[in-house]
């Protein structure tokens, strides 16, 4: 090991000390705090959000549906969060319950620990989804709401199944909807249109239509072949003679 690499290795070591002792007196280390916290005299405490965040995880374990508790937190609470965002920062962060790493008391805790592991089985459960597909959404962009001419985006929508053994299914199939409906409510076209349906329609039409091009593409190449042909009987006629084409 050379002297660089082992000054690179001791720093690493200094700095990762630094943070544990920081971490055991309770003072942040990042300034990337959750939804719910701010940082004061270099802790966490709780903001003005931390109600809003607060009710939104408990309407989250009612419902156990992370695209309604995101789209409750922003109508109830005016707070706009990706449903990725919020399963992350909030429902997995074991901040939440006041813990980080080794510090039991890290910052105030907004939920109890019974009901963070609520949250988790919850989550654990929900990771067994199955899914139709990855989702490209590749209609994207291409399609436009029928009653406002906004551009339509993609969603999903969440279907649950109930099999003889008492098993229980839940699927996420991909969907289009209108963005200015889902952003803003300023749409009535509030309906979802799954991405199979859209194919279903463009296979029958597009069969459809391109039966009438190639329809109208043979109609006019016998057109233009009559022509050729129109054109060489003409060409034959008005040969040249002595220096001379009869026009």
């Amino acid at each position: 090991m050379t002297w660089a690499e082992l000054e690179a290795q001791n720093g690493g070591l200094r700095v990762a000390d630094v943070f544990r002792t920081k971490v055991t007196h309770g003072e942040v280390i990042t300034g990337k705090v959750p939804h719910g916290y701010r940082i004061e005299d270099k802790h966490l405490v709780l903001s003005e959000e931390a109600p809003a965040i607060q009710d939104t995880i408990f309407y989250f374990l009612k419902h156990q549906s992370m695209n309604q508790a995101v789209q409750y937190l922003k109508d109830t609470h005016g707070i706009i969060m990706s449903v990725q965002n919020f399963k992350q920062s909030i429902l997995r962060n074991e901040k939440i319950t006041g813990r980080y790493r080794s510090n039991d008391t890290y910052c105030p805790r907004l939920i109890s620990d019974e009901t963070f592991h609520q949250v988790q089985r919850i989550l654990d459960h929900n990771s067994n989804i199955k899914s139709s597909q990855k989702y490209p959404y590749i209609f994207t962009g291409l399609l436009v709401c029928a009653e406002c001419g906004q551009k339509m985006g993609g969603c999903h929508i969440n279907t649950v199944s109930k099999r003889k053994d008492k098993t229980v299914l839940r699927y996420k199939y991909p969907a289009y909807e209108c963005k200015r409906h889902r952003s803003f409510k300023k749409c009535d076209n509030g309906g979802a249109i799954r991405e199979v349906r859209i194919e279903e329609y463009l296979l029958k039409n597009v069969k459809e239509q391109f039966g009438s091009y190639i329809a109208d593409f043979e109609a006019k190449s016998k057109k233009t072949v009559d022509n050729r042909q129109k054109k060489n009987q003409l060409q034959k006629k008005n040969r040249p003679v002595k220096g001379f084409i009869f026009k």
